[in-house]
């Protein structure tokens, strides 16, 4: 009997679109708009999946006690794929979700936001785990996400990897764990910091901010709030003389999904190890997010008045005698350098690379990921091409933003104009990237130089003059960018001629890297 009941539920669902087929094949559409046939069309593929509907619930429940778990998860999939079919195409529920107005307790919403998620959250949020290396430090490859973990501040979502101040992170921030199953089910969530110094083994631990355990989460009600707290809230707070610190957020699904509890006894916050803590409980990991910080003046208020301990400090400051040597060598590289010749035809003529300064920054306001410079290149302003140029970088991932402001940058000042959510850019910063594109760093010209000349390549006279706007379909920089790299003593160069400015050569902290 149960066998007979699952053919025919499912030949209900296969034999759905014949339905819509024969119905439209009927429809005399000559005495209505064409909107209001297809309003006609929605609403008689609507009745026909609700009759379906009613029949399969009443199929589900006579079988109810005979069927296997398997089977009743079968018949709930079909039962779920009804329901969102049934109102996927109609325009007030496609207008609704435009404008976010989203009711999870409906499968079409939770449908649609899971799609959503899955189309472009997910594939960015991973690409960050990765290239952060969150992906294998934190957690384990093979990380599949079926939730997104949510950071939120003052309303608005913190993007994956970006850079948050330590003073914005005092208060723990709302979190949510936006999930797309109906039933309440239980998580454990951790913040995680892999960074964190081990002094006596000279290296990095992690170092657990926040645990919590047996949170009960659903579609409806994704906030986290409740539970049972195994380690409460510490802010972060990286240490003075130390790189940037990744916290790590990460929402895991408890046993026989998420119905069981768990009962976590951990010994400390420090030599934390995620990975075995999960594995001994079963905890599957669901989602998670990261976003990194380094060190301010607000650290020290959190450890004197939050923790109530002596600020540490490590590492040592940095010499100026080491500068002056890495100078030296710098320069001595330089001068040793074979002579090159570059073709008066080559196309790095036509490219104007400037000398420039950032004036202003601050962070774009539809996407994190972005920042919008302010870049002085000493030019008079014209209706084309104001001074300050206003530039959008993608640096935000890579870098703090108060570490570009006042800093000598190499602009590309003739490309076409161009906007970046919104904002016209009217040029691009001269960046190079490590080899597997998880460390990017502007190249730096001598503070000496003077803003707004022409970068030069070292014993080559330039011909002609600059084309006033690359056009976009020649493609000219993105070949002359092939050939942009750093030496082994970071030096930029082209053709492995040295890029020059008046003060001495363009160099970069990142040795035998792409420049673009």
């Amino acid at each position: 009997m149960l066998a007979s009941v699952s053919r025919r539920s499912l030949q209900l669902g296969r034999n759905a679109p014949r339905f819509n087929i024969a119905r439209q094949a009927s429809t005399n559409a000559s005495n209505h708009t064409a909107y209001e046939e297809a309003l006609k069309l929605i609403q008689i593929d609507k009745n026909e999946r609700l009759n379906m509907l009613q029949r399969l619930e009443k199929e589900i429940g006579r079988v109810a006690k005979s069927a296997t778990p398997a089977q009743i998860k079968a018949l709930d999939a079909l039962k779920f794929d009804l329901q969102v079919k049934s109102e996927l195409n109609e325009p007030q529920v496609q207008k609704n979700f435009k404008l976010g107005q989203i009711d999870m307790a409906k499968p079409v919403y939770r449908y649609m936001l899971q799609k959503q998620f899955e189309k472009a959250p997910k594939r960015k949020l991973m690409e960050r785990l990765t290239q952060m290396n969150v992906i294998p430090d934190v957690l384990a490859p093979g990380l599949e996400p079926t939730v997104e973990v949510a950071v939120k501040l003052n309303q608005s979502q913190v993007e994956p990897g970006v850079y948050l101040k330590p003073e914005q992170c005092i208060e723990r921030p709302e979190i949510e764990v936006i999930n797309f199953h109906p039933e309440s089910r239980l998580y454990t969530l951790m913040l995680v910091d892999p960074d964190s110094p081990d002094v006596s083994n000279q290296t990095y631990q992690q170092y657990c901010h926040w645990l919590l355990s047996n949170v009960s989460l659903s579609a409806v009600s994704p906030s986290v709030n409740g539970g049972d707290s195994l380690l409460d809230y510490i802010p972060p707070h990286p240490q003075k003389g130390t790189k940037y610190h990744r916290y790590t957020l990460i929402a895991y699904e408890q046993p026989n999904e998420g119905q069981d509890k768990v009962d976590i006894k951990v010994e400390g916050r420090d030599h934390f190890d995620a990975k075995k803590l999960a594995d001994a409980h079963g905890l599957k990991p669901a989602g998670a997010t990261f976003f990194r910080q380094e060190w301010d003046d607000s650290v020290s208020k959190i450890y004197s008045e939050v923790l109530k301990q002596n600020e540490p400090v490590y590492g040592k400051p940095p010499k100026e005698k080491r500068y002056i040597q890495r100078t030296v060598l710098i320069r001595k590289a330089y001068q040793q350098r074979l002579s090159h010749t570059i073709a008066t035809d080559d196309l790095i003529h036509k490219v104007d690379f400037r000398v420039g300064k950032i004036v202003q920054v601050e962070q774009h306001p539809e996407a994190t990921h972005l920042f919008i410079e302010q870049v002085d290149l000493n030019t008079d302003p014209t209706e084309a091409m104001s001074n300050p140029r206003t530039i959008v970088s993608g640096l935000a991932p890579y870098m703090p933003m108060k570490s570009l402001l006042n800093r000598h940058v190499i602009v590309v000042s003739n490309l076409k104009p161009s906007k970046f959510r919104g904002v016209l850019s009217q040029g691009m910063l001269l960046a190079a990237s490590s080899a597997d594109e998880k460390s990017v760093e502007l190249l730096s010209p001598p503070d000496n130089c003077v803003i707004g000349e022409r970068v030069s390549l070292d014993g080559i006279d330039w011909q002609g003059q600059t084309d006033p706007v690359l056009k976009p379909k020649q493609k000219v920089f993105e070949q002359v960018a092939t050939f942009l790299k750093t030496d082994k003593n970071g030096i930029a160069s082209y053709k492995g001629i040295p890029l020059k400015t008046s003060g001495g050569p363009i160099v970069c902290g990142l040795a035998d890297a792409q420049i673009s």
